[in-house]
């Protein structure tokens, strides 16, 4: 079993119920040091603090900090129920601070560049998934499930705009049959 970390979320599967569990990161320490950090700005430029946290780099950083990994958790979910989709690795259930995902077989970054992503970009515009490059561009965020090619990291809005734009596309692919190396 190994734990992943990620920015927002930390990954446990629960391999013989077949299930990942991910936990939001909630880390007080980023957030206690970029408010220390934003608030000595605030009295140096004169600015208010209010002015400062309506900047968008403040509030990537604030969000990271604390409510990223929740909203995360719940965006899946509900992606799941409201539009489902064979291209995703479904999620059972969230309240937020957890979620249940179907756990998925992970796919090695070198067969992935190789084939998926070229794929992608024969049905995503380049434009397009530059727009999420985090999650369109590693293999970390894809596995297989039953033989197909699925998304299992898909909490952010920018991924779900594409996967609602294109995935029924994506899902006619046959993107598995990709990922087989080559012998």
């Amino acid at each position: 079993m190994q734990i992943h970390k990620g920015t927002t979320r930390i990954v446990i599967p629960i391999l013989w119920l077949g299930i990942v569990i991910k936990i939001a990161r909630v880390r007080p320490k980023l957030f206690w040091n970029t408010f220390k950090q934003d608030l000595a700005w605030s009295k140096d430029t004169q600015k208010t603090f209010a002015h400062m946290l309506r900047h968008e780099r403040a509030f990537h950083v604030y969000s990271n900090s604390t409510i990223a990994g929740f909203v995360s958790n719940l965006l899946e979910w509900y992606f799941t129920i409201r539009y489902g989709s064979t291209f995703i690795a479904p999620t059972y259930f969230s309240c937020g601070l957890f979620s249940v995902m179907k756990q998925v077989e992970f796919v090695d970054m070198k067969t992935f560049q190789n084939n998926a992503r070229t794929r992608f970009l024969e049905i995503v515009p380049m434009d397009e998934l530059v727009k999420d490059a985090h999650h369109w561009g590693s293999s970390h965020n894809f596995g297989l499930l039953c033989g197909r090619l699925v998304m299992c990291d898909y909490g952010s809005k920018k991924t779900q705009i594409i996967l609602r734009k294109y995935g029924r596309q994506i899902d006619a692919k046959d993107l598995a049959k990709l990922l087989t190396p080559s012998r």
